[in-house]
């Protein structure tokens, strides 16, 4: 094509973006997870999203992170932020159950196997056509954690309608 004298072509973008998880390191064995990472690069370096599934390994079962529980059947891919990822391609999610996180922590089980998938998506569609695979082994807590008992507690009236508590762990 030509325009004023300047010739040029338009070729469509058709390469897909390559992402990877970063925490926790495949392989591993993790007995505390705040957040899952990682990192997703496109040839444009203009962004685009990640999504991301965790597989029970042993019953075959998938997170749902928006409904924060185990469903059969095929991969639940659940989409990181708001918006397209800009600048370093870096992701994050929270694992936990803080208001945004993914729920997940809570629902591991100690001793047990899972397999994170993440795939990413460029800002013209292209999808990653193998995810990024990171297989840990969760030693923490299972379910809630309840705080260890006080080692000695006391309380004082401070008024009719106050009590002061004070404790140890």
């Amino acid at each position: 094509a030509a325009a004023a004298g300047i010739d040029f072509s338009l070729a469509p973008d058709t390469i897909a973006p390559s992402v990877g998880i970063t925490h926790p390191i495949g392989g591993s064995t993790v007995a505390a997870l705040g957040f899952i990472e990682g990192g997703m690069t496109d040839n444009l370096a203009e962004g685009g999203r990640v999504s991301l599934a965790v597989q029970d390994a042993l019953l075959d079962l998938w997170w749902d992170g928006q409904e924060r529980r185990w469903k059969a059947g095929g991969p639940v891919y659940t989409r990181l932020g708001q918006g397209p990822l800009r600048e370093s391609g870096a992701w994050s999610v929270d694992a936990g159950t803080s208001p945004g996180g993914y729920g997940l922590t809570d629902a591991l089980t100690q001793g047990r196997s899972y397999r994170l998938y993440a795939r990413g998506m460029d800002l013209v569609g292209n999808e990653t056509a193998e995810p990024a695979l990171a297989s840990f082994k969760w030693s923490g807590p299972t379910g809630d954690v309840p705080p260890p008992a006080p080692a000695w507690i006391s309380a004082q009236a401070n008024s009719s309608t106050t009590i002061i508590w004070t404790w140890a762990l």
